[in-house]
């Protein structure tokens, strides 16, 4: 099943893609269609016949959801906090910046917001961040809170949650009975496979991932998974059609990528340097809107190191400002004052970093310096 993070992607990647209205909103229709199929709780025939306006009176006895059954729990009281936190925090956060109110967070994006001081701020910690993550991903499923496309990816309320937040229904949502996997243990597990010898190889076959996930603006896995590149590996194909015979190489990405990933495999070009290939994915990261805190847990580094990244990045135009740093408007322009203040060339960050101390991180600073030099020298 796609992921919540997974469906705001393909729906961003859609929006912005070329063609016209009509093909994009049918696109979007089926992904919302797949989301709600994944979650759905009742017979998985009615829910497909009804998709296009059938009426299927009993269950068909023969889908997963009618032979093994589906664990459900009552999540009427944890769904309405869940729309409440939606709601308090404005209708404009994405999932986990919500989970971290609910769970109770101490962390600086809830800081800078003042979200801290919110009824609806730790209500939660009586279920884990797994467990809230299935709950939004099910609330957009059954259609009680939709993704803000215009808002990045940030929640906001449909007018059918209003029974369920005057008390008037209850709610049955599915038990996830195994544990999300993130992209970050996919990746690791991935990883264990792959012996010695392979190691160089899998590398390069990895960074040249990267650098065309960062040239189409992308996630690496949008291009392959790591399951393709394994497969890669271990089966070595030498020719297009042998390429073809992947699982997960489909005939419009062999014409993509398939000659780049056999001169990889053929020996034919060097992998870049790892430097590089971080920063490749930190630049797609930022992209998709992760903060650098969830950068610095995926790419397993410390949050300074991000920032020490991100300011280059910003440094050579290769990210915004905005789409690095995600402060509200009035204190990024008190930052940028601070910077403007004098005359002549822009203060060094240690001269005005007494002046947001314990307010905003030392890394946001430099990446604002960076930013405004870079349009100086424009």
């Amino acid at each position: 099943a796609y992921g919540l993070q997974d469906v705001v992607m393909l729906k961003q990647m859609l929006q912005n893609s070329e063609g016209d209205e009509r093909h994009k909103r049918l696109e979007q229709h089926k992904l919302d269609a797949m989301l709600s199929l994944c979650e759905e709780t009742r017979c998985r025939r009615q829910t497909l016949l009804a998709y296009f306006d059938e009426d299927m009176p009993e269950p068909c006895g023969h889908c997963d959801n009618c032979v093994d059954g589906v664990q459900t729990w009552d999540a009427t009281e944890p769904a309405r906090q869940a729309l409440s936190a939606i709601y308090r925090t404005g209708q404009r956060y994405g999932v986990g910046h919500l989970v971290d109110v609910l769970l109770g967070k101490d962390n600086e994006k809830i800081r800078s917001f003042g979200h801290q001081h919110l009824s609806v701020y730790g209500v939660g910690k009586a279920m884990g961040e797994s467990e809230w993550r299935s709950l939004f991903r099910q609330l957009v499923a059954r259609g009680l809170a939709d993704i803000d496309l215009e808002g990045y990816g940030g929640l906001r309320l449909s007018d059918s949650c209003r029974p369920l937040l005057k008390g008037e229904v209850t709610l049955e949502l599915r038990r996830d009975l195994k544990p999300q996997t993130t992209a970050k243990s996919s990746k690791s597990q991935a990883s264990q496979l792959v012996r010695g010898e392979e190691r160089e190889q899998w590398e390069a076959l990895r960074a040249l991932r990267r650098k065309l996930a960062e040239e189409h603006g992308v996630p690496p896995y949008v291009i392959f998974p790591d399951s393709t590149l394994l497969e890669m590996l271990r089966s070595q194909p030498t020719s297009l059609a042998e390429m073809a015979t992947v699982s997960g190489v489909g005939a419009r990405k062999l014409e993509r990528y398939g000659e780049a990933f056999l001169e990889v495999l053929g020996g034919q070009v060097e992998a870049p340097k790892v430097v590089a290939d971080v920063r490749h994915e930190l630049i797609t990261l930022a992209r998709a809107g992760m903060t650098p805190l969830q950068i610095a847990g995926q790419l397993q580094c410390s949050e300074k190191n991000v920032y020490t990244m991100l300011a280059e990045a910003i440094g050579k135009q290769q990210l915004s400002l905005e789409q690095a740093l995600d402060l509200p408007e009035e204190l990024m322009g008190e930052v940028q004052d601070a910077f403007l203040d004098g005359e002549g060339e822009l203060p060094p960050v240690s001269e005005i970093a007494a002046l947001f101390a314990g307010r905003v991180p030392e890394g946001v600073l430099y990446c604002v310096r960076a930013a405004l030099q870079s349009e100086f020298e424009v």
